[in-house]
């Protein structure tokens, strides 16, 4: 029995194959494919025109794809009323009716969605505490921020519980404080099982929640694998840091002498250069600063980011692709 939900537990929530669409002579997306399970996040990456948002509105099922196949929890998007119902969609365009106070917008949907009369105020406290608007049901949409805007898009597209969201630029716009406040809630989704797809062009952002990422220019998905396979697969060198206190200068010497490392740089305060990816690399520089003298207050290798990551494996010497 154990076997079978953990079967189930793994089997793909929505799938999309062969996706493609034109618009007239111009190919916006090329043979798209993914699979996507509970609990999966799938990041979205790519420039301006990469076909990120047509590939949204495809699986919401609000553009048909020219081709292909999008099945949501074994059903067919090909019958669109079938899915709608398992599917949140968060456009980056908000649609929030400024005439409307925020309780009356979100029941405004929970009745599109045919949420049954008896639970109709349920799903509207549980989407609204979720995205922490409990406290302004009764305020008008208009002269909210921009933040508070994406947190009503956000609890729309909860409302019906569905196990798929798709989120176009949910973090556009936003300031610092509010990007991490939604980053808390889209890990939370996550950790409740929802299946999410997710576009932005705030890399930072994609790293923290994402367990998937597809790169997309020109419409062809020239990648798709685990984030941290994506990151690792881009780090041919690792970054160090070390902390010397008031030996700074002296470890800047001894590590300038070092042939085995590049890009050495200190801020007077800490030094960071970059090793090729041998184990016992950064031993042999450790062990060389200590004996040199040094006092080492902290050595720690810089994780690699998504940004960098993403910057190298897209600059690839064979035309951009991805590797």
């Amino acid at each position: 029995m154990p076997e079978r939900r953990s079967e189930e537990a793994a089997a793909p929530v929505m799938e999309a194959r062969g996706l493609t669409k034109s618009f007239g002579a111009t190919r916006a997306v090329s043979d798209l494919g993914f699979r996507l399970s509970a609990g999966e996040t799938l990041a979205l990456v790519g420039p301006n025109g990469a076909g990120k948002t047509t590939t949204l509105l495809m699986l919401a099922t609000l553009l048909p794809p020219d081709s292909g196949e999008i099945t949501v929890m074994g059903r067919s998007a090909r019958d669109p009323f079938r899915v709608r119902p398992l599917i949140g969609f968060m456009p980056d365009v908000l649609g929030v009716y400024p005439e409307m106070l925020v309780g009356e917008y979100l029941e405004f949907f929970a009745r599109a969605y045919a949420i049954e009369e008896s639970l109709l105020g349920y799903s509207i406290r549980e989407a609204a505490t979720f995205a922490g608007l409990e406290e302004i049901l009764d305020a008008p949409a208009a002269g909210l921020s921009r933040g508070m805007l994406q947190r009503v898009s956000l609890a729309r597209a909860l409302l019906h519980d569905p196990p798929v969201l798709l989120l176009d630029e949910p973090a556009a716009g936003l300031d610092p404080r509010s990007r991490t406040e939604f980053r808390q809630m889209l890990l939370e989704l996550r950790r409740k099982g929802k299946a999410i797809v997710i576009s932005s062009h705030v890399l930072a952002d994609l790293e923290e929640v994402s367990t998937r990422i597809a790169v997309i220019e020109e419409g062809r998905v020239l990648c798709n694998e685990e984030m941290d396979v994506f990151v690792k697969k881009a780090g041919r060198m690792r970054t160090f840091r070390v902390s010397a206190g008031g030996d700074g200068g002296h470890a800047y010497s001894l590590l300038k002498e070092r042939p085995d490392l590049t890009g050495l740089r200190w801020d007077g305060e800490e030094l960071l250069f970059e090793l090729s990816r041998d184990g016992a690399a950064a031993a042999q520089v450790l062990r060389a600063l200590v004996e040199g003298g040094v006092q080492v207050e902290g050595f720690a290798e810089v994780p690699f980011s998504l940004e960098k990551a993403y910057l190298v494996r897209t600059s690839a010497p064979e035309g951009g692709r991805a590797t």
